[in-house]
């Protein structure tokens, strides 16, 4: 009788730790799954998320000069704008410069187009200086595809050896798009 008891009760035992093993992996899934969804980003937030929040805004460290501008033209169907030229001995986003100055052109660029648009800043943007020399940029922030639709904020660093004066310089991309300063 002992024996048909331990055969009765040993497939109702097993079912019960199968069915408490079950009810423990749904629980530690959903306990997981509401931590991760506690994690994610908003949906139609409005971008001052942590990452951003802590972005810092570049410094000028012994600014110079700086001049407003405003002027737009066009390269290879997107549309840019030199907002803003400024001088400074550095920037606090610009590690590696190894001049005495840099001078930043801020740009504002827009895609009117259908399909995306590749500028390579490094080999087409030169600041021609008065003498006819030209400076390849140092640092760009600028993406370098503009994607349909968009707009891109972003800027360009060129090193100089000494004060210059902002109004006679130029930005030239490529041989044909250039933006006096003065």
């Amino acid at each position: 009788m002992s024996d048909d008891f331990k055969e009765e009760g040993y497939p109702q035992r097993r079912e019960l730790w199968i069915t408490l093993g079950i009810v423990v992996l749904v629980m530690l899934i959903v306990l997981v799954g509401l931590m991760a969804y506690s994690h994610l980003p908003r949906a139609g937030g409005n971008g001052s998320d942590a990452l951003t929040a802590l972005t810092p805004t570049p410094a000028q460290n012994n600014p110079v000069a700086s001049i407003e501008l405003n002027r737009s033209f066009s390269f290879s169907g997107v549309n840019l704008t030199v907002t803003r030229v400024g001088e400074a001995g550095s920037y606090s986003d610009d590690q590696k410069h190894q001049s005495n100055y840099v001078i930043r052109v801020y740009l504002d660029i827009q895609n009117p187009g259908e399909s995306p648009v590749g500028i390579d800043y490094q080999a087409l943007a030169r600041l021609v200086l008065p003498n006819g020399t030209q400076i390849a940029p140092q640092l760009i922030s600028v993406p370098p595809v503009i994607l349909p639709g968009q707009k891109q904020t972003g800027y360009l660093d060129f090193p100089v050896n000494q004060q210059l004066d902002l109004s006679t310089l130029s930005l030239h991309l490529g041989k044909k798009a250039q933006v006096l300063f003065s």
